[in-house]
């Protein structure tokens, strides 16, 4: 009898266990908790007892098993799989979980993300005009003034396009929180926009400055061009 009592009781703890996500460390370590969200090389682990959501590096993480069996992480290796379809369903219900404020600054981030591409588009099209410009003129664009009112349209265009994309996606909200969703939408918006411009201009900049070092460093003054010794 008494073995069928320790049996029950051994029994017990592990599916006590399993309505816990439970992570291994490479260390050794083994928690026992809620699995919040992956975030670039952040996992967000809560474990049991703690009032919130821990950051640890994945590359500290062994093991990082669901609940529902699914292995996220099993011996220091990723699997994209799981997590992708993990991540999908944690995106709703995370959203859903989230205060008005909250979801504001989510929507407008995920928003924003579309304006690291306007620096490269702006000066594509500014290059397709210029460029045209030469080619059915013959004339420098830089000492025409037609040429620069074209140039100066094709930036104002590109920007109205990805104007015209700025959605905000308003779910679930009722009309006493919007003035609230709004404002913060638009102030976070605003912030995330501007970066977003700032560091896709650094990057071609950045990009550009190499390049021409590369082209000149391998630029000899006698005309022709030499790669490498």
């Amino acid at each position: 009898m008494r073995k069928y009592i320790i049996l029950f009781l051994i029994t017990g703890i592990v599916w006590a266990q399993t309505g816990s996500d439970k992570l291994v460390l490479k260390g050794g370590q083994k928690y026992l908790g809620e699995y919040s969200h992956f975030d670039k090389k952040t996992v967000y682990f809560k474990p049991k007892n703690a009032l919130t959501s821990q950051p640890i590096d994945i590359k500290h993480i062994h093991t990082l098993k669901l609940k529902n069996g699914a292995e996220l992480i099993c011996n220091g290796i990723i699997d994209e799989w799981s997590f992708g379809i993990h991540q999908n369903n944690f995106n709703a219900e995370y959203y859903q979980k989230l205060t008005i404020e909250e979801k504001a600054s989510y929507d407008a981030k995920n928003s924003a993300r579309k304006w690291l591409f306007y620096p490269p588009s702006a000066i594509f099209m500014l290059s397709v005009s210029s460029g045209s410009y030469f080619v059915v003129t013959g004339q420098n664009p830089l000492e025409s003034i037609p040429a620069t009112a074209i140039a100066t349209l094709s930036l104002l265009w590109s920007y109205r396009i990805f104007k015209k994309l700025d959605k905000k996606s308003i779910k679930d909200i009722n009309s006493e929180e919007m003035i609230l969703y709004e404002i913060t939408f638009s102030r976070k918006f605003k912030e995330e926009k501007l970066k977003n411009i700032i560091k896709s201009t650094g990057i071609i900049g950045l990009t550009a400055t190499l390049g021409t070092y590369i082209f000149f460093a391998n630029f000899s003054l006698g005309g022709g061009f030499y790669f490498g010794p």
